[in-house]
């Protein structure tokens, strides 16, 4: 998890010292490695081992739950949805390259929508293991720090996913059709593409141009990076010949029931 961390904080960094807007390829400022070609490579890399750790967490609770509680079936198919959540970030990354090397807002949409859908798989599982671990004595004793994981997984989805479907994907709607009833809109192909990201074509720094995207850059590459911090000592499973009959724990701050 400690490995895991590490891209996206350079990435957090990096992006919130030299930001840019990727399709009109609008950087904060005109300087070597404050382009498109460097950010998305940083977001590609960062966002895929952050969205691993999630899912790293997600699972552990959810085995340890499943091994406490084996009646609970539904464990088994929040364990896989779990799972999944890096497969799905893949998808996401490769939909959101694809938007600035093509200029084409049609990817930008999509990737949005599947960071939606990947939040709200991570918050409902989050809220269904919380549950359980509250609604269990000898767990909700011994599992603060997991529960306390969940319930937070669960707020931050709480607040995103609205976010995304009342503003950032409109945002992009109103972004791809006012380009399709634009006559001189010329989309590229990828050998086109690549090139064109690899350097800053304008640098702005009025708010005029920055309030829009300012709605995202601010929670991500702020707040968004201490979560990845927290989860280098995410829940993680103990056994102890001690404990009732399985115990998470987080690191150092491990807690015994003793029989």
């Amino acid at each position: 998890m400690f490995y895991l961390s590490i891209p996206f904080i350079f990435e957090c960094g990096y992006r919130s010292v030299l930001p840019r807007v990727d399709i009109p390829r609008l950087c904060f400022w005109d300087v070597w490695g404050n382009n498109v070609l460097f950010g998305r490579l940083s977001a590609f890399i960062g966002e895929w081992c952050w969205m691993l750790q999630i899912s790293l967490a997600l699972q552990t609770i959810c085995e340890g739950l499943a091994q406490s509680l084996p009646a609970h079936k539904g464990l088994s198919v929040t364990s896989k949805f779990a799972f999944s959540l890096p497969f799905v970030c893949l998808l996401a990354e490769i939909l959101g390259t694809a938007g600035p090397v093509t200029k084409n807002n049609w990817w930008c949409i999509c990737e949005a929508v599947t960071w939606t859908y990947m939040f709200a798989v991570a918050s409902s599982a989050a809220l269904y293991m919380f549950r359980l671990i509250d609604a269990n004595e000898d767990l909700k004793v011994v599992n603060k720090d997991a529960r306390t994981f969940c319930m937070c997984l669960f707020i931050i989805g709480l607040g995103y996913c609205p976010y995304m479907l009342a503003l950032n994907i409109p945002m992009y709607v109103k972004r791809y059709y006012e380009d399709e009833d634009d006559p001189n809109i010329s989309y590229l192909s990828f050998a086109e593409g690549l090139p064109d990201i690899s350097y800053c074509h304008s640098d702005d720094r009025s708010w005029s141009e920055w309030s829009a995207d300012a709605a995202w850059m601010i929670p991500y590459f702020g707040p968004a990076v201490w979560t990845s911090i927290w989860m280098t000592k995410a829940p993680r499973i103990e056994t102890s010949a001690d404990a009732k009959p399985l115990k998470l724990s987080t690191g150092e701050n491990d807690m015994e029931m003793n029989d």
